[in-house]
């Protein structure tokens, strides 16, 4: 699972604490540090992987095809170019995997 602009992880700390391997990427270091505490407190912190890029950047920083479940939840209104947006997030989800947007 990615979870592409999840700031502080509450998404993605509920879906590892469902068993799945998520991926929590978002540009602000402080809602990271938040993620991570709540990872290690929670005992997720193997579950997830926290990167720090803006979301333009995902067909470059994770493998093509990768995802079979990609969030990006309440992030587009905070975007200047949604189409791109969309392309980066296309680009990691794999073929028949699911793009959730809100």
């Amino acid at each position: 699972v990615l979870d592409a602009g999840g700031g502080n992880g509450v998404e993605a700390l509920e879906l590892a604490g469902a068993g799945y391997s998520v991926t929590l990427v978002d540009v602000s270091a402080a809602m990271l540090d938040e993620a991570r505490q709540a990872a290690a407190e929670r005992g997720l912190s193997a579950q997830l992987q926290i990167v720090q890029s803006d979301l333009g950047a995902l067909p470059q920083l994770l493998p093509a095809a990768s995802f079979d479940l990609v969030l990006c939840h309440n992030v587009l209104q905070y975007v200047t170019d949604v189409s791109q947006l969309l392309d980066a997030l296309t680009a990691v989800l794999a073929p028949g995997g699911l793009l959730s947007l809100v």
